[in-house]
């Protein structure tokens, strides 16, 4: 595993133990979403481990009722 791969598996959580604290960007983000009401979001990440690591996007289907683009 290359050390930028590496470096990013120890910084996530696992669903079963989520920070403990705020986000660093909590009160930008309740600037942007006022009182909207939230709902649970999971976000997966592909990582190739390549001589270059690379990150992997994708693109939502823009038909889906919700998380769209």
């Amino acid at each position: 595993m290359s050390d930028e791969i590496a470096a990013v598996v120890r910084a996530l959580h696992p669903l079963r133990q989520p920070p403990a604290t705020a986000g660093w960007n909590r009160d930008e983000l309740a600037d942007l979403l006022g009182d909207a009401p939230r709902a649970g979001a999971a976000v997966l990440i592909a990582l190739r481990d390549l001589p270059q690591p690379k990150v992997v996007f994708t693109l939502r289907d823009g038909g889906l009722r919700t998380h769209a683009g």
